[in-house]
This record gives C-alpha cells, sequence and structure tokens, in this order.
C-alpha cells in the first residue's frame, strides 16, 4: 500500500476542518482498523514480510468481459480498457503501469510492455519484467525507436513471455479464495466480533531505539570493543616481553661466560682473605664447557675452552 504524503496531509486537514483537531491521524486510523485492505495480488508482486489483519484484493473490479466487434476498425462511442484487453486478438498490450492496467492485463495472459511515468508505476513494471510477462521501457527512451521497436517485438514474438503471461493468468483464476470472497468474508468477521487487539502487532507500542534494537546492538558493541582493546593490550605485552628476551649472538655468549669467570674468582679470592688462607685448600667450582650448535667462526669456537675454570 502506497500512502503519498502530499495527499495524505490534505485528507487529514479535511477531516481536522471538519471533525475538529482532536481527530485521529491517518496512520492512528490504519493501525487500530480491524482489517486493511489493498488493492495488491501476491501472484503479481514481490515477496514481502506483512500481517494478518493485512488483506489483499486485488483484482477485485475486474469485470467479466464483453465481446468486441470483429472487425480491425471499428467505429464506437466508446469501449474500456477492460473490454480492449479481453479480446483474444490482443497480442501486447501497452501502459504506464497502474495497478488497475497491471491486474487486467495478466488476469487475461496478455504480454505487457509498460512505461512508467511515475508513483508505483515504476516498481509495477519491474514485476512484469522480473516474472517474464513483458518488457519494461523508460520514459526517456520513448524518442530512442530503435529500443522501442526492439521491447515491442520481443513482447509480441517472444514465446516465453506470452507463455508466462497466459500461466499467471491461469493461476489467477485456480486461486483458493478470490478477492470478492476474501472481501466479503472479512467484512463479516469485522461486523461480527469488532476490534482485533490479537492481531496488533506489538512493534507499535515500541520506541525508535527498542523496535531497531539499537540497545541490544550497543550492549554487543560495548562487549566486542573491550575484548578487542584487552587483546590487542596483551599483545603488545608479549610482544615486549619476547623482543626482551632475544637470543645472544656467540659474542655475546663468550662475554657473558668471562664475566661469570671473573665473577666467580674475585668472590674465592674475597673468601680466601676473610679465612686468611694461605692456599686455596678450597675448591673452586668450574663453568661447563659451552659448544655451539649452529655455525659460528672458527675463531669463537676455540674460545669456548675459555668457558672452563682451571
Amino acid at each position: 500500500m502506497y500512502t503519498f504524503k502530499t495527499i495524505q496531509w490534505g485528507i487529514q486537514k479535511t477531516y481536522n476542518t471538519k471533525y475538529g483537531k482532536d481527530f485521529p491521524s491517518m496512520e492512528e486510523l490504519t493501525a487500530n482498523s480491524v482489517f486493511v485492505l489493498t488493492n495488491s495480488e501476491p501472484l503479481i508482486d514481490f515477496a514481502r514480510p506483512t500481517l494478518h489483519k493485512v488483506v489483499d484484493i486485488g483484482g477485485i473490479g475486474i469485470r467479466e468481459p464483453h465481446k468486441l466487434n470483429t472487425k480491425n476498425m471499428m467505429k464506437i462511442e466508446r469501449r474500456t480498457r477492460k473490454d480492449i484487453s479481453d479480446d483474444p486478438r490482443l497480442t501486447a498490450f501497452v501502459t504506464h503501469g497502474g495497478m488497475g492496467s497491471i491486474q487486467e492485463a495478466t488476469a487475461r495472459g496478455v504480454p505487457l510492455l509498460v512505461i512508467p511515468l511515475f508513483a508505483d508505476q515504476s516498481r509495477n513494471a519491474q514485476i512484469i519484467q522480473k516474472y517474464g510477462m513483458g518488457q519494461m521501457l523508460a520514459k526517456t527512451q520513448l524518442a530512442d525507436k530503435h529500443t522501442l521497436i526492439k521491447k515491442l517485438h520481443d513482447v509480441v514474438h517472444n514465446k516465453k513471455t506470452r507463455e508466462n503471461a497466459r500461466r499467471i493468468a491461469k493461476m489467477l483464476a485456480k486461486r483458493p479464495f478470490s478477492s470478492r470472497d476474501k472481501l466479503i468474508k472479512h467484512i463479516e468477521f469485522a461486523c461480527k466480533f469488532g476490534e482485533l487487539p490479537q492481531l496488533n502487532p506489538v512493534g507499535r507500542q515500541l520506541n525508535f531505539v527498542q523496535y531497531y534494537l539499537i540497545d541490544i546492538i550497543l550492549i554487543f558493541v560495548v562487549v566486542a570493543s573491550v575484548l578487542l582493546t584487552t587483546l590487542i593490550y596483551v599483545s603488545m605485552l608479549l610482544l615486549r616481553f619476547f623482543n626482551s628476551k632475544k637470543i645472544k649472538t656467540p659474542s655475546e655468549e663468550i662475554a657473558h661466560w668471562k664475566m661469570a669467570k671473573r665473577s666467580i674468582n674475585n668472590y674465592w679470592l674475597n673468601r680466601k682473605r676473610m679465612l686468611n688462607l694461605e692456599n686455596d685448600s678450597l675448591e673452586r667450582p668450574s663453568l661447563p664447557k659451552r659448544r655451539y650448535a649452529g655455525p659460528e667462526d672458527e675463531e669463537l669456537a676455540n674460545q669456548s675452552d675459555e668457558y672452563a675454570f682451571d
């Protein structure tokens, strides 16, 4: 269902003038109604989420066809669009894409060339093109005769297009419930039971934040941000720790062991002085010999003997 704001404002202004400013808005009237009847047919529309209170009665205004004259050229006072679309000699129907024209042509299995002008007509044209019942021609392409001829030729001579149009017509004719039956049954039901709060969606009572789950999304965003920040911080600490424990080169290892040797020698010299020992009777510990498994210089490898103490 399409609601044009400019039309809606005009209707609302008329109601407010006649019944006062306290008259409910169009949105409120629609939301509180028992059923909402729409001029839509699911078989020739895009699939979409809907409510149980929305009743599609598209095509309810289609009348039984009236036979036309058999001549190609006729002088008549007036013939309705419906009578023309029902004529079996009609091979294609060029229309601006209004929902009435779409429903009448599809009900009779007539291929369509849709030239949308405004409002919902572009959407209707895309429906026809999606289900292979015709072609869509932009109004800006009307001056291009080659494109116009190509589109019209495809609508008239494409066998697949005509088969799709006829298949949709058969589906519409074999619907489990006609638009007329649905209208009558739902109106009778509404008159008998009145308002049906069971069909009102709870989303009408939610504010913007609740309806679009913004509060829930914010919680997930905050938790994810905290986890990501913690992960980055821990990763930086680990990188800093491992960088401080980098592997020493052979030269650095030799310098380390030499320093250790001097420290031990100084320790025993100081202990000897403290004990007044003339001879070094205490056995000094020795550092183990350490050799490299990697490819080091021969000079550095030979110096590994200095790791041990005499």
